[in-house]
């Protein structure tokens, strides 16, 4: 209630209209929004029902749950994002303060609903990538299948940043032309890079379209330096993978992909403000049976 005069909107407890009630109902104008505060279970039926009660009355519901109805909840148990019922998880800390959970950020609840009175909180299906973004590129040691040749291939760790500053992954595609690694900004970035002192030292195959038996057609694809033998995107996936972490990730003998940051939401691909590049610092990793060179690379 507190919250709700600060953003100046009058506070009303336990208002009660027509066939509903709600905890808080927050009035400005001609504007009204229901806040509901479930500490106990609640069906998603239910709470359904009691949402389409408070659209009918021309009232905005908004839900904060401690369990939230697992028809509403993602595999991980986190809230997925639903424009018309908004909802956020929420929680007492150790001094039994009243957390919510909003995406990776816990914040009192008090300043969640500050922030929702004050549209600094928004729903968004599409998360949209900064104009300006700085992204790691990381040579691998890696044998070619053919003509066994010791050489170099690269990768790109997809996380990127929103217009939002907040941090989001790239969903990774093969057998086509679209994945990050593939895109023309990376590759200008990448040849750059093997110009320079040290990059001269990499032996890197170019990426070109090269026809797959696998898929029965060509694809822009990495490929070897010496004999030009296609490197197809699925042997690749143990590669790059182990490029990032140093371990393969293996669940019933299938690699397991890295999670994507915003299950619910609709993440969008790269743009064509990553065409410029220049590569900023290069630093070396090193691990077991295992070499990789990694240089940073910003849009400008």
């Amino acid at each position: 209630m507190e919250a709700c005069r600060e953003q100046g909107w009058n506070a009303i407890p336990e208002f009660s209209e027509a066939d509903w009630r709600a905890d808080v109902l927050a009035v400005q104008g001609g504007k009204r929004i229901a806040f509901e505060v479930q500490w106990s279970r609640q069906t998603y039926e239910e709470t359904r029902l009691r949402q389409e009660r408070y659209k009918a009355s021309n009232v905005r519901g908004c839900w904060f749950f401690r369990i939230a109805p697992k028809e509403m909840s993602d595999y991980d148990k986190t809230l997925v994002a639903d424009k018309e019922t908004p909802a956020f998880k929420i929680f007492k800390d150790e001094n039994s303060n009243i957390l919510a959970q909003v995406g990776k950020v816990q914040m009192p609840l008090k300043a969640l609903i500050s922030n929702l009175l004050a549209r600094k909180l928004k729903f968004c299906e599409h998360i949209r990538s900064a104009p300006k973004q700085k992204v790691t590129i990381i040579f691998f040691e890696m044998k070619c299948w053919k003509c066994g040749t010791l050489q170099y291939c690269y990768t790109v760790e997809p996380s990127l940043k929103s217009v939002c500053n907040c941090d989001f992954d790239v969903e990774r595609s093969s057998w086509d032309d679209h994945d990050i690694d593939k895109h023309p900004g990376v590759y200008a970035a990448v040849q750059d890079f093997l110009q320079t002192e040290e990059g001269r030292q990499l032996k890197v195959g170019p990426v070109k379209k090269r026809y797959s038996r696998t898929v029965a057609d060509s694809y822009l694809s990495h490929g070897c330096y010496y004999c030009d033998a296609i490197f197809g995107d699925f042997h690749l996936i143990e590669e790059k993978l182990y490029a990032f972490t140093g371990v393969y990730i293996i669940i019933d003998n299938a690699l397991m992909p890295k999670p994507n940051l915003y299950g619910g939401f609709s993440v969008c691909f790269i743009t064509s403000s990553f065409l410029y590049w220049d590569y900023t610092s290069v630093n070396v990793c090193c691990g077991r049976n295992f070499s990789a060179r990694r240089f940073t690379a910003s849009s400008r």
